[in-house]
């Protein structure tokens, strides 16, 4: 029997048994918004810094993709907390400001 391992606790998970996969998508938001202060000398020197980073860095920076396979414990405790926020910050308000008003 094969076996992959949960990327989080390393249990071994036997083929055709329960697993979930946990797929990242995180991309850069940008509004459309310049702040005020940010003048075409600035653009230009931030333009010419990005021309330095190679291009794997640069990518990572607006848009990035990761897939973990999880046991369900590991799971479940990821759906639960999926940013690992403290206990004490975990209420809805906290997680979108202005929500439920």
């Amino acid at each position: 029997m094969s076996y992959e391992h949960c990327a989080k606790c390393g249990k071994g998970l036997p083929s055709g048994g329960v697993k979930y996969i946990i797929s990242i998508n995180i991309i850069a938001d940008f509004d459309g918004i310049l702040p005020e202060m940010v003048d075409d000398e600035e653009i230009a020197r931030l333009l010419q810094e990005a021309e330095k980073m190679d291009q794997e860095t640069l990518e990572k920076e607006v848009h990035q993709e990761m897939a973990y396979l999880l046991c369900k414990p590991c799971r479940d405790t990821f759906a639960e907390n999926p940013l690992n926020l403290s206990l004490k910050s975990l209420s809805m308000e906290g997680i979108f400001p202005g929500l439920l008003q």
